[in-house]
């Protein structure tokens, strides 16, 4: 089992690292998670509200080369696959952040990993065609923007493998040979 670092979230309270000591990769993730926590915490302060109660902890653990970070949902009966979707829209869950460091923006990773756990159904639902894992991406990408500006999510998004996170507003996909290109609120339509 990966040694990981972890970082609990307190309803009203900024997160806390629980354990006292971690190398300098931890400290930049600990430094990102306070960063856009203040941000949310500052400018939205009924998402950081429902973040309190939807985010359990962040850890730091080693993760797959080019992954950042990774939503983990909690399911009441992980066995129960209408229960299973990419998002969490119906309970709570973990943030994973990886031990790696990275020359990207990571209050941005902190912010779009938040993103994925503040999803609602419908938000969900009006973004997840031409492709599910595309809608979730851009629903966490939508509050990534929200919370840090989308001027800052188009330069962290330089980086990012399009086939996994798709596109950003007024970028253009392709699905089984059909255009598509994203409005402004985050939804593909077709080109």
């Amino acid at each position: 089992m990966p040694r990981r670092a972890m970082l609990r979230v307190r309803t009203g309270v900024l997160p806390m690292l629980t354990k006292p000591h971690f190398n300098g990769r931890h400290k930049v993730w600990k430094s990102a998670f306070d960063q856009a926590w203040e941000l949310i915490v500052k400018n939205w302060s009924d998402d950081a509200a429902r973040l309190s109660r939807i985010v359990l902890c962040i850890h730091v653990v080693k993760m797959k080369p080019g992954e950042m970070g990774e939503w983990k949902p909690r399911y009441p009966n992980p066995s129960d696959a209408s229960q299973v979707s990419m998002d969490n829209r119906d309970g709570v869950g973990e943030v994973w952040l990886s031990t790696r460091s990275t020359d990207r923006d990571s209050v941005m990773t902190v912010l779009h990993e938040l993103g994925h756990a503040a999803t609602t159904d419908d938000e969900y639902d009006q973004r997840r065609d031409p492709d599910e894992e595309w809608g979730s991406e851009a629903c966490a990408d939508m509050y990534a923007a929200k919370w840090g500006g989308l001027d800052r999510l188009r330069k962290w998004d330089l980086g990012r493998d399009w086939v996994h996170h798709g596109c950003i507003p007024g970028g253009k996909m392709e699905r089984d040979g059909k255009g598509y290109i994203m409005d402004e609120q985050f939804i593909y339509h077709p080109a």
